[in-house]
């Protein structure tokens, strides 16, 4: 389970079914406390909006938004070993010319060959009103990232929020 906390972002496993769980830890890359002003708005210094999704071979994503360096943009922490540690933490990032670009709610799923895909609320600027359902997808396991792709007609001003992907269980139909 993962939740906005701990300092950031927050994630406890079970290992029974659900009947209890273990120490609570910050999920990596997702610490910050209070509030940045950019171009008018206040953004959180922490992650927020945490997702998290399991792929078949049982590694743990949690996916997170974040701003830093001048852009808003989705983290994933990855942990091979069931969510004991989270060991590596891959950037969503858009395109480079979209610095104070505005970022919001993502959610991430995994196909069943591993390939993640994550959905998020998406606007070039913090100046220009109006979020879009974009999505990216890694099939390298964060490595690298496919461009924004729009998924909400009208970009780059639709005025979308919150999209969670769902992928079928058998051929990976998003």
């Amino acid at each position: 389970v993962t939740w906005i906390g701990c300092g950031g972002i927050g994630f406890a496993r079970s290992t029974d079914g659900g009947r209890g769980f273990g120490h609570p830890m910050q999920v990596p890359g997702s610490a910050g406390s209070g509030s940045i002003h950019v171009a008018g708005r206040y953004l959180p210094k922490g992650g927020w909006d945490p997702a998290i999704a399991l792929a078949p071979d049982g590694t743990v994503y949690v996916s997170y938004m974040i701003f830093r360096h001048g852009y808003g943009h989705p983290r994933v922490a990855i942990s091979t070993d069931h969510g004991a540690s989270f060991t590596r933490v891959a950037q969503v990032m858009p395109p480079a010319q979209h610095k104070d670009n505005w970022g919001d709610r993502d959610f991430i799923a995994v196909a069943p060959d591993g390939t993640m895909y994550v959905t998020w609320d998406y606007a070039p600027s913090l100046k220009v009103p109006g979020a879009n359902i974009v999505i990216q997808a890694s099939a390298d396991g964060g490595q690298t990232w496919s461009a924004i792709t729009p998924v909400s007609p009208g970009y780059p001003d639709h005025g979308s929020f919150a999209a969670g992907p769902l992928i079928a269980r058998s051929g990976g139909r998003i």
